[in-house]
Parts: structure tokens; C-alpha cells; sequence
């Protein structure tokens, strides 16, 4: 599960990231492949290696996919087209309960309900080759 992040509350048990909002700037740099993606990861359980991840790719092109057990299932995939590689763009999840919401610069672009991947990790995550710039990772829980 690349980067992933787990806090833990004051009785010392994994704190629920997945039930907040998480966002990083991202860019991707030549040379890449066409599978590559740079993004976040949410909703992780890592004993399952279960996770929600939010994508960019090459081309202007965006995905926000299930992944378990390593095998990536898309769900959702678009397309910003005035949007260059080289640029930085924000990319934003959050979840509430069933609901999942992903943003682009803070413009909504897909939501998704499912109460199937519910971990309380978050991180980043890449797939492909190529390099992957991020910058300004932020995250915020909220009251249950």
C-alpha cells in the first residue's frame, strides 16, 4: 500500500481517516508509461491491502479506482482538458459514512457510494514508472 498513514486516537486504536477529507498537489514528469498514475490513497486496511485511490495519469486523464489485494479496478475515469502534465493540479477525497466524494481543484468531478472499503489509512500512491511531484499533503478529520 505505498505511503499510507495511520494516527491513532487517545485509547491507541487506528483514528478513521477515511471519514474526513485528504488532498495533495500533484504532477507528473516524462518519462512515463501509459499506465502510469500518481495520487492518494484512502480508505486503506492494510491487512487486506484494501484501499480507494485517486489517480493522476499522462494525457490529462484521471481515475479513481478500488484496489484489492493488488488487482486495480477502475471506477471512475475522466478527463481535465485544460490541464498540462507538467502542471500542478489538487486532488481531494473525502468520505462520510457510505458517501465518497473526489475533487479535482476543488471542483467536484465523481461521487461514489459503497460501504465495501471502509480502512482508516490514508497516504499516497503511485503505479507506473515516471516521476511524481507532490506537494502540500493535507489531511482533516471530522466529528463523529
Amino acid at each position: 500500500m505505498n505511503n499510507q498513514l495511520t494516527f491513532r486516537d487517545d485509547g491507541g486504536q487506528p483514528a478513521n481517516l477515511g471519514e474526513g477529507k485528504v488532498s495533495v498537489r500533484v504532477r507528473l514528469l516524462p518519462p512515463f508509461s501509459d499506465n502510469t498514475g500518481g495520487g492518494l490513497l484512502f480508505r486503506g486496511t492494510p491487512a487486506t491491502m484494501t484501499y480507494y485511490a485517486f489517480y493522476r495519469k499522462p494525457g490529462r486523464a484521471f481515475s479513481f479506482c478500488q484496489v484489492a489485494a493488488g488487482k486495480l479496478q477502475p471506477i471512475w475515469v475522466g478527463e481535465v482538458p485544460e490541464l498540462d502534465d507538467g502542471e500542478f493540479c489538487r486532488l481531494s477525497v473525502s468520505g462520510a459514512r457510505d458517501r465518497i466524494e473526489v475533487s479535482i481543484d476543488s471542483s467536484l468531478v465523481f461521487t461514489y457510494s459503497s460501504g465495501t472499503v471502509n480502512g482508516p489509512a490514508v497516504g499516497t500512491s503511485v503505479i507506473g514508472t515516471g516521476t511524481f511531484e507532490f506537494d502540500d499533503f493535507s489531511m482533516y478529520t471530522r466529528k463523529i
